[in-house]
């Protein structure tokens, strides 16, 4: 099948097109198509394609082989919407995501006891039960699935409730309406330790004075609303667990303050909650700590979610951190989120804080964004240093990895990543936005300095993005209406290593227009010594034709500054990995001054 034909089909169960597929099905048959990891009929329940399900499914329960077919990215994002703590299970591996999996994941108890006995599977749907929080006992090809678990206290019967208001209302009248129901027109209102740690999952409430626990309080799950109503919630001391495992509720006008000496994390964690797929906002986070990453898998570590399903708006940080690990696995940290699948808009890392790590990648808004970063702005000054051979450090001022989209966003903090050992082949990523971009970057801004040193490893170092590349070849990693101001000072201790920095981007393949650097460099291009360093991009991606070298790069509308020790607006070109440096970049870019580059519309837009 090819990708064209298999984005059809990938389509056609989405819309729950019944009719276009018995048409391609009477063509061909495709039963026993499986998207990369997802067998049709595990799309199909993902989706909730129910006519088709309804025509098909029999037929697809007894598909025990495959033929496998392009994974369309758009399929793995929606299922990690969905997948939860279950995604653990899935991330980076090669095995199907199987229909049972799918119904165990997506909550369909009734269905995964019906159809269990035709799949062989009893390990990874124990798993996925404890994730949730439910039992599943298999004995002779059956399953018994427990009810999800309560919080004490929350097992209480309708009568009971209604006894309890009726009660209220009958023996202290006007008690109700001082105290809430927990109600949206009537909330609960807060004013003790005792009272938030009891709140039902469902109820709003309202605090009225600011509240101190010794740790950490934690749910399971909310779905109310939480009204700091301007009042703060402050921790002596933080365990590794979050506030709500799962929130899907409103959190709004809250303060959360945690100034702790040290804190300990051995698996992914966010202080606030693990998945959000609510709304947070008009809520801050003061936290203080000295934080050791004990790990024996790759981990992330955030302050308000570790995935955002959801949105956090109008949100702000101050964050005080030394954060270090063990171990050599990947580890990252966030203030906001560790994976954004939702919205992050108009949040803020503040003035005066500053995030040091060590083996640790940081960056100032959230560390994988698979959907939105707008209006957003980092004020933290972030800084990293790797002391473990072969580790690749990555700095970056708004997210690490970008596959979405990250719009209006300025980063004002000076951003520094050093190798101190030898690692050849680890490679250094800084970028005054996005270390990793394949997707768009749009109005958005580097006003800060960037520092990078290595000893032997390749530095690859932009204002805008360190590294814009595509994930396939039908993408076009974007750079549209941004700018530069910051200084670099990129340096290394080997002529070994090579450097690739540039105003916008240390290495691009993709489009860039309507932008401008106004950077200056400290270390200027040395091509004899590897530095590749331009006043735009340190290096792009060409081929060799009849007309010379033409290069992967679609430009119009590019400023920048003209620089002394740094002559090209392009220093390398990378063509079947040999690396090309006597060429001219044929392209839409002005070279003048600065005073030039501010009257011009491309800066003025921008302003």
């Amino acid at each position: 099948m090819t990708r064209e034909e298999t984005l059809k089909l990938f389509d056609i169960i989405r819309q729950d097109d019944l009719s276009s597929f018995c048409a391609l099905n009477s063509q061909a048959d495709i039963l026993d198509t499986s998207f990369g990891r997802f067998p049709i009929l595990s799309v199909c329940y993902l989706y909730n394609s129910k006519k088709i399900i309804r025509r098909f499914e029999k037929q697809l329960l007894k598909q025990t082989e495959f033929e496998s077919a392009f994974e369309p990215i758009g399929l793995y994002k929606d299922f990690k919407l969905k997948a939860g703590k279950t995604l653990r299970f899935y991330a980076g591996k090669s095995d199907r995501i199987m229909p049972i999996e799918m119904l165990a994941i997506l909550g369909k108890d009734r269905k995964t006891k019906k159809y269990f006995k035709l799949f062989s599977t009893d390990e990874k749907i124990k798993r996925i039960y404890d994730c949730k929080n439910q039992k599943a006992e298999i004995y002779d090809k059956k399953i018994k699935i427990s009810h999800k678990k309560m919080k004490k206290g929350a097992k209480i019967t309708l009568l009971s409730i209604f006894i309890s208001i009726i009660s209220i209302g009958a023996l202290f009248g006007g008690y109700a309406g001082i105290y809430g129901l927990g109600t949206k027109h009537c909330p609960k209102q807060i004013y003790s330790e005792s009272q938030f740690s009891k709140i039902g999952e469902g109820e709003t409430i309202k605090l009225q004075r600011n509240l101190t626990f010794k740790s950490s309080p934690s749910f399971e799950n909310f779905k109310g609303t939480i009204n700091g109503n301007g009042k703060a919630i402050r921790i002596k001391q933080s365990t590794a667990a979050p506030f709500f495992e799962e929130f899907s509720g409103e959190i709004k006008n809250l303060k959360i303050e945690i100034i702790i000496d040290s804190l300990a994390i051995s698996e992914d964690f966010a202080l606030l909650t693990h998945t959000n797929d609510g709304k947070i906002e008009n809520t801050k986070i003061i936290f203080s700590s000295n934080v050791e990453m004990n790990i024996e898998e790759n981990a992330n570590f955030a302050l308000f979610a570790d995935t955002n399903n959801g949105t956090i708006e109008n949100c702000k940080v101050c964050v005080n951190i030394d954060i270090s690990k063990s171990g050599t696995k990947d580890v990252a940290f966030s203030p906001f989120a560790s994976v954004n699948n939702g919205t992050i808009t108009n949040c803020e890392t503040e003035i005066g804080s500053s995030i040091t790590a060590e083996n640790v990648d940081v960056c100032g808004i959230a560390t994988e964004n698979y959907s939105e970063i707008t209006s957003s702005k980092n004020y933290s000054s972030i800084s990293q240093t790797s002391t473990l051979a072969e580790w690749s450090p990555n700095v970056a001022g708004i997210s690490l990895l970008n596959q979405g989209t990250i719009s209006e966003c300025v980063n004002y903090g000076e951003l520094s990543a050093t190798n101190e050992m030898s690692a050849e082949s680890a490679t250094i990523f800084v970028g005054g936005i996005c270390a990793i971009n394949y997707a768009t970057i749009s109005y958005s801004k580097n006003l800060a300095n960037i520092i990078a040193n290595s000893n032997d490893s390749t530095l690859v170092v932009g204002g805008i993005s360190a590294f814009c590349r595509i994930a396939n070849y039908d993408d076009n990693p974007t750079i549209e209406s941004c700018g530069t101001e910051g200084d670099f000072d990129v340096s290394k201790n080997s002529d070994s290593a090579y450097i690739f920095c540039g105003g916008i981007a240390g290495a691009m393949r993709g489009t860039l227009s309507q932008s401008y650097s106004l950077s200056t460099f400290k270390n200027g291009s040395d091509t004899s010594t590897r530095n590749q360093t331009g006043q735009v991009f340190g290096l792009s991606y060409g081929s060799v034709s009849m007309e010379g070298i033409i290069v992967y790069l679609n430009i119009s509308s590019v400023y920048c500054m003209s620089v002394k020790n740094v002559p090209k607006t392009l220093s390398a070109v990378n063509i079947n990995g040999a690396y090309y440096t006597d060429g001219v970049l044929n392209a839409d870019i002005t070279t003048c001054t600065k005073e030039e580059i501010e009257s011009t519309e491309t800066y003025l837009n921008l302003q």
